[in-house]
Formats: C-alpha cells, structure tokens, sequence
C-alpha cells in the first residue's frame, strides 16, 4: 500500500493504488457454475468487514457464512461465492448419497414420481447410495448396465473407458451415473453429479440396450461381493448386464 503524508491531494492512481477508491458492497447478487455445470444464483451480505453470508440457492438451498476479510470488493465476493459453491456441492453430494441409503426418503430423497422400474427392496438395500452405469429410457427410467461404485468416478471411468460401447442407443436413450435409491427401489440420476452425461451421437452396431418396459435385469438373486472388495470392483459379480 502506498502510504501518504496527511493533508496532501492524492492523484487518481495514487488514490487507487491506496485502496481509497475500492468498491465495499453490503450486498451483491451473482450466479456461479456448480460442478456439474448449473448455474447457481448467490446472495451476498456484508455484516461487518469479517463476516458475511453467502445465501445459494437452487439446487444448494443453503446459507454458508465467512469470518475473513475479503478484498478488491465485487470481484472478491464472487470469487469467495465460486470457491463456497464448490465445497458446498460436494458436501451436497455426500448428504445426497446418505440420504440414498436411508429406508425411508429424506428431504431431498423423497420419491421422484411413481413410475420406473423397481429391483426388489433386497438388493435395493445392499446397493443403496451406489453409483453405477446405466441406460436412461426416454421415459426417464434408469437400467443398470455395469458395476456398482461406491463414488461415482468409478461409474465414469467404466463408461469413459468404452465398455459400454458396444451398446446401441435408440429411441432418445443415452448412458447416463446412476445412483440406487433404497427407498424408491430403483436407479435414479443424481441431483449432485459433478461429471458430463453421455450420449452415442451415431448407433453403432452391437447389442441393443435394455429394453426399458423389461423387467430390471440386476434383480437375479445374485448376492453382492462381500463389503471388502475395492472400490471400482463390481459388487455384484455374477449379475447379467444385457450386454
């Protein structure tokens, strides 16, 4: 910081350079790309110089409050607004994923309508809050096609790696993470999933995917792995994929 003799007319740089003309906003409304690459609208108020609370909403829903002093006025705020968005996004998906796995849905697990398949409340319950490949109908119903992960980069990494390519994508299907809903008793597609969505722009020639009015195929009666197995290893090894 420049520093200045009392009583002395200072020019504008001179004045900028000492931070007299930086902008302080009490409060300040900016949007933030979430992870997944949703827009996120932040509401920002200045309580004192090291307090402020930093209000997301949809899909956050979540008020995040700063003890710091944070500097170069709007631009700080909405720098400290996209470093928030990115902690609260991945505490967002481990409360999403929790909620997964509970019997009955939570708050933001409650059932997503009536309709989809559904894999029996056994094997909802072993793989309950697991990612893992699946085919998204046109419906919006969800087959599992791969194994199940216990993070969704496992999911991404068998899709990334071209395992399902074989796989003829018709009638608007598309790959897509899954996540097991134990409540629900189906795959559904995570509100928090920071990794892009798939689609096979030209059918190849291969095993047409599941047929999204069929039975879920996962529900043989197989038993998963036992809870050991590292992670990326398929729990349930003997399942038939329709592949």
């Amino acid at each position: 910081m420049v520093h200045t003799v009392k009583g002395i007319t200072l020019t504008p740089e001179e004045r900028r350079q000492a931070g007299y003309d930086r902008e302080k906003a009490s409060a300040h409304v900016c949007s933030v790309t979430l992870p997944n690459g949703v827009s996120c609208k932040v509401s920002y108020t200045r309580t004192s110089a090291r307090l402020h609370a930093f209000a997301f909403g949809d899909p956050i829903h979540r008020t995040q409050y700063a003890y710091e002093a944070i500097p170069d006025g709007i631009p700080g705020i909405e720098t400290k607004a996209a470093e928030l968005a990115e902690v609260l996004f991945r505490q967002a998906q481990q409360q999403e994923q929790k909620e997964m796995r509970q019997k009955v849905p939570g708050s933001r697990a409650a059932y997503r309508g009536d309709g989809g398949l559904q894999i029996s409340a056994r094997l909802a319950e072993q793989l309950a809050g697991r990612y893992a490949p699946c085919v998204r109908c046109a419906s919006g119903t969800l087959i599992r096609i791969g194994g199940t992960y216990g993070v969704p980069d496992g999911a991404l990494k068998e899709i990334e790696g071209g395992r399902h390519s074989a796989i003829r994508l018709v009638n608007g299907q598309r790959l897509v993470v899954g996540i097991c809903n134990r409540a629900a008793q189906r795959w559904e597609e995570p509100t928090f999933l920071s990794v892009p969505r798939f689609e096979q722009a030209t059918p190849t020639l291969g095993v047409s995917a599941p047929v999204c009015e069929a039975e879920d195929p996962e529900d043989d009666g197989e038993e998963p792995g036992p809870p050991g197995n590292q992670e990326g290893d398929p729990i349930c090894e003997g399942e038939t994929c329709n592949e």
